[in-house]
């Protein structure tokens, strides 16, 4: 995909999110399609990038076009292009199964429009392109073009936490459920600690 992405295509300019996010994604996706990675796999792959993608500090201030299109890009400016890419790609393709078609499929159908005839193809060519084929421009808007954050519902998990000692996650629920959610285990926790001190106080009152 790597071979594909850079040398079956005439670049006008770097369109690094794109080669190497889509990639990363694409590779994690198709070995755990194969079996040969465990079918959880590419759940705990998205998880990791999003946590890698959540520590840097440039996630809000600079777009994905920008970090592609730096002529001497710092770690994270290099470190954004993977971890958002592939959590983008992600997002993209739960976008086109829901409307009947896939990731892999774009690949084909943008390989034919532009690989095939040599059409030169730069980040505009690839935005228009992913645009026109989800129909709708929402999600370049967001992620690529802008510097929205990601949220982590969208990624189909939610809070992790661990349960004598296996990593799991909590199912992903939108605004306001999300907080309400926290606030809610935040209250029980406190009642639960309120209850045990209130009968540990009765329990010395009587002992003396």
């Amino acid at each position: 995909h790597h071979i594909w992405n850079s040398h079956g295509f005439e670049l006008k300019e770097g369109w690094y999110w794109f080669q190497e996010g889509f990639t990363e994604y694409i590779s994690e996706k198709t070995s755990s399609s194969l079996g040969m990675t465990a079918s959880d796999h590419l759940k705990k792959e998205l998880a990791i990038r999003y946590a890698k993608y959540n520590q840097l500090s440039i996630k809000d201030s600079k777009n994905l076009l920008q970090t592609s299109l730096a002529k001497n890009p710092t770690r994270e400016e290099r470190d954004i292009n993977y971890h958002k890419g592939m959590l983008v790609a992600f997002l993209m393709d739960n976008q086109l199964q829901n409307q009947g078609k896939s990731l892999e499929q774009f690949m084909g159908d943008i390989y034919q429009a532009y690989a095939i005839p040599g059409k030169p193809i730069g980040n505009k060519e690839i935005i228009d392109f992913i645009d026109a084929y989800l129909g709708d421009d929402t999600l370049t808007k967001k992620y690529v073009l802008g510097t929205e954050s990601i949220p982590r519902s969208s990624l189909g998990f939610g809070w992790k936490y661990y349960w004598w000692s296996v990593e799991r996650y909590l199912p992903p629920l939108a605004f306001p459920w999300n907080l309400l959610v926290a606030l809610g285990v935040i209250f029980a926790g406190l009642t639960i600690v309120y209850v045990a001190m209130r009968l540990i106080g009765k329990r010395l009152r009587n002992r003396t």
